[in-house]
């Protein structure tokens, strides 16, 4: 399979009280965030919309979110990843995502929360993956 990432949006200093309460940091703090599409044997299967704070990722740049998320946490910025959940459900498509996806408005995906935690339990990523196959298979390696 051949695996391509379409960065769509990549914004930075986003300022978010609720996601500061999830991250359980201050208030002040600024976020990362980014809107990508994976596209697997060219094609567009999965959503990645992702929080990142600021103060643990000052390296993050546009360009790598075009790449390995694992590797900048643990071989760019030198963090080890302890941990992740997730909780699954169905939705249906927005309009913005089904276009992203070449899909119909309305149509069923999974939607697939995912909070990426740090050693010491530092919540390092928050993600919210759409993906439109009704199969999938998770492997976690550590």
């Amino acid at each position: 399979h051949v695996l391509k990432t379409k960065v769509v949006k990549f914004e930075k200093n986003i300022k978010d009280k609720e996601l500061a309460e999830i991250f359980n940091i201050h208030p002040d703090n600024n976020f990362f965030y980014y809107l990508r599409v994976r596209i697997i044997d060219d094609v567009p299967k999965v959503i990645e919309k992702t929080y990142m704070p600021e103060f643990l990722f000052k390296e993050m740049t546009k360009s790598v979110v075009e790449k390995s998320m694992f590797d900048f946490i643990e071989n760019v910025s030198g963090y080890k990843i302890s941990h992740d959940s997730k909780e699954i459900k169905g939705v249906h498509l927005t309009k913005e995502e089904a276009k992203l996806l070449s899909r119909k408005e309305s149509d069923i995906a999974l939607e697939i929360t995912h909070k990426v935690y740090l050693i010491k339990s530092i919540l390092a990523q928050y993600t919210k993956e759409i993906i439109i196959d009704n199969f999938f298979k998770v492997i976690t390696v550590k």
